[in-house]
């Protein structure tokens, strides 16, 4: 009565020598979950003998446990009740977080001491009924026997009433009567009691809310005021003190239904609110980022103006705001000043500062000019003539948007991926000046991304256990990166020092060792002692091979992206169950013809011989717009976007990031807690983001090379990327709601922490890339001067 649900209930002295005297045993048959996930792995489960033969057993059971409760309890003055349920359905993928009828209909059996009994099918009206199915496609008899449907939260209530206990303050579930057996005032007394519990619980929010807004501001609920509850409880009571019972008690049900329905408005109430504000807060964000990359004046061309009187109003009207925000604060919940200051700070940098004064009226001419360009040339060539000249644009527009949109949905529904990669694929035919000049790659382009699109139709990895397609894919990368790298010493005659024309080879045979050390791993659970050490000495230190890279490996574009991207394979494989390794071959392919479709000016040869010194200086020179913030940068931060997310999504949905399968440490350690298997699923997630980090730097830094300003070119490319994840922010907080899947848009907390990390995400990921590419340790410096040159000559 001191904890829980029970803090601050109105219980009586009777009330609770009632609740001492009643006891609640709770069983968890948790070996039925354990074995339906495990079943569900190898075949569905409503096919597995294992699991039906699992019920029989646990039908037994409770036949044991009722005829021993019955043998003790004779001659005693004892009653018992059976409430038997499950938490949660399955599919037969083996889900049990979405809002199909496989995972929310469980089944409910209830039976005992103040329960009505089954209700048998007599008439042949009521046989006829056998055949029939309810709004959900169940039959509405099983056996002869009616079947009566409840929520989930009228447990709550069903068991508070038979313990003879009140009613949890918080519960929002309603008593099920046709359950309950007892006479028709002893109902009344209990749906009472139930309509008070939550007319106390709707008065609290309504308070909670009405404090939370001026009163200028607060709408109540207009389907039941306080009014109306205060006239329905009186006609209820008098039906009652009429001793009209079915009356009375179909007053309080409709109330009851009312009543939740009102506190289902007031926990919504604030989703305007934040939508409104979180909403308010990416645009201003959004167009701070806006100013300082197109906005942008040349050193010295500034001229100090006196200030616009808008700007001045905007200032006042700030200063107003900001008070009445922070006047008011000790009276408002805390996320709602947060909310509010958010969007504030944005607005007072802009309006203060008089270099983001000066970018924010430069952005405001170039659109009105753009504006007028445009209506001056449709009035000039004609409707028809200035919509041809556009249409090239206005397609790739059209794309673009339904790219992100798509994007959006994949984090739901992952076949969503699998067109987006298709538009994706279509963009050389769209845009001309994407792999300009490179006619083979623009052929191989789409077919790259179209076996991309092939990974988000699949069901998740983790349900295809498959060490013989680990190792198939080890093999394949191993052998592709090792052709790879032949052919480019060979067909570019590079001038490489001894060590560099081992090493690319060393790490091939690396990856396929990787491979191969799965297979002999999990393939058998009989493995030799010896070989299982070798195994995990082999893991542990492809994770410490990264740190001897800066030594290695040198300042040069290709060779650092091939060390790297190869370095992040070896643990990826070791880390893989399924067709992972597939995934990120394909990935990889479709990164790399990337980079060399981004830069159609520079040959392959070129790219792997590129020097990297240059990258990590950063030029203090003010750019240009046109230098830096083009329509490249754009294209490169939605590629990047979309890679992200199909690394997240392309192999696995929210319930695959929550879950935690512990055979991807089987090449690691033999035995590990449960818990601790956290680290292994967040690094195998972090390796390909990682590939993809370096990509995104090699392609933004030396596309831009010609501006001599590297750093800068990362920091526009992650603040077009921070525009783009403010529209995913804004339209998931358009859907936001209040129950549902959790694995759904609008209910999932997984989603809304990647949609939300994506900026931060997207900066960390481009300057470690930028690191990878270009950081080097003093200690090459000392080796490299002792090493002889030698060409690599064909055979």
């Amino acid at each position: 009565m001191e904890n829980g649900f029970f803090v601050n209930s109105q219980v009586t002295g009777e009330d609770l020598s009632v609740s001492q005297s009643a006891r609640l045993a709770f069983i968890h048959l948790d070996a039925s979950d354990a074995i339906g996930h495990a079943a569900s792995r190898e075949s569905p489960i409503s096919k597995s003998s294992q699991y039906r033969s699992l019920l029989h057993q646990f039908d037994g059971f409770l036949s044991k446990i009722t005829r021993k409760l019955k043998r003790v309890s004779e001659g005693l003055n004892v009653r018992v009740a059976f409430v038997l349920t499950a938490d949660h359905g399955m599919t037969d993928s083996d889900g049990h977080g979405g809002d199909s009828l496989q995972e929310t209909i469980t089944p409910l059996l209830v039976w005992g001491a103040g329960l009505v009994g089954p209700r048998l099918s007599e008439s042949s009206f009521e046989r006829h009924l056998f055949t029939q199915t309810d709004s959900y496609g169940f039959p509405v008899q099983i056996e002869g026997r009616q079947v009566n449907e409840i929520q989930q939260v009228d447990l709550c209530p069903l068991m508070a009433a038979l313990l003879g206990i009140p009613i949890p303050k918080n519960s929002r579930g309603r008593l099920p009567l046709a359950l309950v057996n007892s006479s028709d005032p002893v109902k009344f007394q209990m749906i009472r009691a139930n309509c008070l519990q939550l007319i106390a619980q709707l008065q609290v929010k309504l308070e909670e809310k009405r404090r939370s807004y001026f009163m200028l501001f607060f709408m109540e609920y207009g389907r039941l005021t306080q009014e109306d509850v205060a006239n329905r409880m009186q006609r209820a009571e008098t039906l009652g003190a009429k001793r009209e019972y079915a009356d009375a008690i179909e007053q309080y049900s409709q109330l009851e239904e009312l009543t939740i329905a009102a506190l289902d408005y007031y926990d919504t109430y604030d989703r305007k609110f934040f939508r409104i504000f979180v909403g308010l807060s990416c645009l201003l964000w959004s167009l701070e980022i806006l100013c300082s990359m197109l906005g942008e004046v040349q050193a010295g061309q500034q001229q100090v103006c006196a200030k616009p009187r808008p700007i001045g109003i905007c200032q006042l009207f700030l200063c107003g705001y900001g008070t009445v925000i922070f006047v008011f604060a000790y009276s408002r919940p805390v996320s709602h000043t947060v909310c509010q200051i958010m969007p504030l700070v944005f607005a007072l940098h802009l309006a203060w500062s008089r270099r983001r004064q000066t970018q924010l009226l430069n952005l405001i001419k170039g659109t009105a000019q753009g504006m007028c360009q445009a209506v001056c040339t449709l009035k000039t060539v004609g409707p028809l003539a200035s919509f041809l000249s556009v249409a090239p644009r206005l397609l790739i527009v059209l794309n673009c948007v339904c790219i992100l949109e798509l994007l959006i949905w994949g984090f739901s529904h992952r076949s969503c991926l699998s067109a987006a990669s298709i538009l994706v694929s279509i963009w050389p035919l769209l845009d001309r000046s994407f792999g300009r000049g490179r006619k083979t790659l623009r052929f191989l382009w789409p077919f790259a991304c179209i076996l991309l699109a092939v990974f988000p139709l699949l069901p998740v990895s983790s349900s295809i256990y498959s060490p013989f397609l680990v190792t198939f894919g080890g093999l394949t990368l191993s052998v592709i990166s090792a052709v790879f790298v032949w052919r480019v010493f060979i067909s570019t005659q590079l001038q490489v020092k001894c060590r560099y024309a081992i090493l690319p080879f060393v790490m091939s045979f690396f990856v396929a060792v990787a491979g191969l050390a799965v297979l002999v791993t999990r393939s058998s659970t009989s493995v030799a002692p010896v070989a299982r050490r070798a195994v995990q000495l082999f893991s542990w230190s492809s994770l410490v091979l990264p740190l001897f890279l800066f030594v290695l490996v040198p300042k040069k574009t290709g060779h650092r992206l091939f060390y790297w991207i190869t370095a992040w394979m070896i643990p990826y494989i070791l880390l893989s169950v399924g067709y992972e390794v597939l995934f990120l071959g394909v990935f990889l392919c479709v990164g790399l013809l990337w980079i060399q479709m981004e830069l159609p000016n520079m040959a392959a040869n070129k790219l792997w011989d590129l020097e990297t010194a240059c990258l990590c200086t950063r030029n203090n020179t003010l750019q240009t717009q046109e230098r830096l913030c083009k329509f490249e940068t754009l294209r490169r931060a939605l590629f990047f976007i979309f890679l992200l997310i199909v690394i997240f999504f392309g192999i696995a949905d929210v319930s695959t990031l929550n879950k935690l399968d512990i055979r991807i440490t089987y090449c690691f350690v033999t035995q590990i807690e449960h818990g601790s298997v956290v680290y292994f699923a967040i690094l195998k997630i972090l390796l390909p983001l990682l590939c993809l980090g370096i990509i995104g730097s090699a392609i933004q830094t030396h596309g831009n090379q010609e501006s001599s300003a590297p750093y800068e070119a990362l920091v526009t490319l992650a603040g077009c990327c921070t525009i783009l994840s403010n529209l995913f922010i804004v339209q998931f907080f358009m859907w936001l709601r209040v129950e549902g899947s959790w694995l759904a848009i609008g209910t999932s907390i997984a989603h809304y922490g990647i949609a939300m990390g994506i900026s931060l995400l997207t900066f960390v990921l481009l300057f470690i890339g930028l690191g990878m590419l270009c950081l080097e340790f003093p200690m090459k410096l000392c080796m490299s001067s002792r090493q002889s040159f030698h060409t690599l000559d064909p055979l």
